[in-house]
């Protein structure tokens, strides 16, 4: 089954692609999940919709070069967003980020509605955003995976202190000189592009999963981030082949949706057996005790 996927040029491409955006979509995601905004990821992914649809309202084409800067702009946008009403507000964080997101996936909706009844006809398969398409990757969009992966992990190695330090202990960071408020905008850019280099691939709806899970599940096995990091990138990883595996010998079934229910699998497995934090081991430590 491996040697005929990797035979298959369109597999191969789709392969390449996928392992690229979820390895990065995993280490980013990781300080994501251990500063407790996991779901900020999740208003992003879904606030790069109306950025996708202005993007084809103005081009005319889905090429992924193009609505690239229209999702990236939206997405930054929902998270201003989301600070200014913390800034000028008593809602709460999740309150706010319920809000953004569901305003602007509406007004995703809505346009894409409204382009659908345009009358283009080259909007054909731009709903396939949603939920991804990535049997829809060509071989002329490797550079562009290649090049967003090489960004995001490049600079996890190169700012890994100060990620880490924000990451458990903001007070200490900003007692040390760390500009924790500068850095923290370098990783929202970081969460960004790796939100918006997805959604061909995964979809807007269901990329956040890809940025939170691995993070989830690889802490069950490990309190040492620099485990927690490799864990999570191995289990995008997995959950990435074992997608395209079963969308591949089953062509009916999307591998956007596949991959995250094999990484959503994966993070109940370690949630039951994770030698760090799992409920069996939890349990034989209490049983010791």
């Amino acid at each position: 089954m491996v040697e005929s996927l990797w035979a298959d040029a369109n597999a191969r491409t789709v392969i390449v692609c996928t392992l690229l955006l979820n390895s990065a979509a995993a280490l980013i995601g990781c300080f994501t999940y251990l500063q407790k905004k996991s779901l900020t990821g999740d208003a992003v992914s879904h606030s790069i919709l109306p950025g996708i649809a202005i993007a084809f309202l103005f081009s005319g084409v889905k090429d992924l070069w193009v609505i690239l800067p229209g999702a990236f702009l939206t997405g930054g946008l929902s998270l201003l967003s989301i600070e200014y009403i913390l800034r000028h507000s008593k809602l709460k964080q999740d309150t706010a980020i319920a809000l953004v997101l569901s305003v602007f996936f509406a007004v995703g909706v809505v346009l894409l509605s409204y382009i659908q009844h345009h009358g283009n006809g080259n909007q054909s398969g731009l709903d396939s955003f949603l939920l991804g398409k990535a049997a829809a990757l060509l071989s002329a969009d490797i550079p562009l995976y290649f090049s967003v992966a090489f960004v995001v992990v490049f600079s996890v190695l190169l700012f890994y202190r100060p990620f880490m330090l924000i990451s458990f202990d903001r007070s200490f960071a900003l007692s040390i000189g760390i500009a924790a408020h500068r850095w923290q905008q370098v990783m929202v850019v970081l969460s960004v592009l790796a939100i918006v280099i997805g959604i061909q691939a995964v979809g807007v709806v269901l990329m956040s999963a890809m940025l939170i899970t691995p993070a989830v599940a690889a802490r069950y096995w490990s309190h040492r981030l620099p485990v927690v990091l490799l864990l999570a990138v191995l289990f995008n990883m997995i959950a990435s082949v074992m997608g395209i595996i079963i969308s591949y010998k089953y062509p009916s079934m999307p591998t956007g949706p596949w991959i995250v229910v094999c990484i959503s699998s994966i993070a109940v497995l370690s949630f039951f057996i994770g030698n760090a934090k799992g409920i069996l081991r939890r349990s034989s430590l209490t049983v010791q005790k």
